[in-house]
């Protein structure tokens, strides 16, 4: 049987311009594949987050089922706070007892709060915090060194704790690898319905537009820079209050708080 080759001219072949079209097809193709993908990693990274939110807002109100109320965010209502935890304690000696810790609470401010309440006592190897042990059940001294202790109420992943100068912050899970001074989770205490009597900034409170009062007043709020580790800054003094202050930017969309879902941006009204 005679058997006919094909010829090298019959075969199919791409012409330029089917070439240049399925270029431009496979470029679209990736272009949405690739927007796609990073919706989804900006997705996981904002739910990471409002996760870590809500665990601490949880651990916030074991502190309170434990103690009796919210802890302040101010060095100013601590002597208070801690007669009432514990009234054998001369609560007056506070502050040179957490130095003895390695917690140098002068300057103590929003975001140190956080781990100094839920953490206790740090676990230090130099100068990096390798965990917390909590505070002593000893109720004559939260801050001995006794084996029984209370707490702590949150575990803090160490790689989220930057320690400045003994000041022990809290940075969000999810943006650990590119930290900075800016970022770090901030605790506002709103039960008492002000912010402790003080009037500076930068501050993140949130008002209730139609009634002038905090939103979560009868507890606390949580705040996160969200993806961008910063803060809306952009003029220092005044409060940052969301959403009705006049220093709350668009620098400031992506934070999110245990009082939303999503960013604040889109909790707007």
């Amino acid at each position: 049987m005679k058997r006919f080759k094909r010829n090298r001219k019959d075969r199919a072949a791409f012409t330029l311009i089917e070439l240049l079209t399925s270029i431009v097809i496979i470029g679209i193709l990736a272009g949405l594949i690739t927007a796609a993908a990073m919706q989804a990693v900006t997705a996981a990274r904002e739910a990471s987050i409002h996760s870590e939110l809500q665990q601490i807002d949880m651990a916030f109100r074991a502190y309170k089922e434990k103690f009796g109320e919210f802890p302040p965010d101010s060095a100013a209502a601590v002597e208070r706070h801690l007669r009432k935890a514990f009234p054998r304690y001369n609560a007056a000696n506070w502050k040179s007892d957490a130095a003895a810790w390695g917690i140098s609470v002068n300057g103590y401010a929003y975001g140190d709060w956080i781990t100094f309440w839920l953490g206790g006592k740090p676990i230090m190897n130099g100068s990096e915090v390798t965990g917390f042990a909590g505070f002593s059940a000893n109720p004559s001294n939260p801050f001995d060194d006794s084996t029984s202790r209370i707490g702590p109420f949150y575990e803090f992943d160490p790689d989220q704790i930057i320690n400045t100068g003994g000041r022990l912050r809290c940075w969000p899970k999810s943006a650990v690898s590119n930290v900075d001074q800016k970022g770090a989770m901030a605790y506002f205490r709103a039960e008492n319905g002000s912010y402790d009597g003080k009037n500076w900034g930068p501050a993140w409170p949130a008002i209730d537009a139609r009634s002038g009062q905090w939103i979560n007043p009868e507890s606390f709020q949580l705040w996160s820079s969200g993806l961008d580790l910063d803060y809306d800054r952009s003029r220092s003094g005044e409060p940052l209050q969301y959403p009705a202050g006049t220093n709350y930017g668009p620098m400031s969309f992506d934070d999110m708080a245990n009082f939303t879902e999503g960013t604040l941006e889109d909790a707007m009204p």
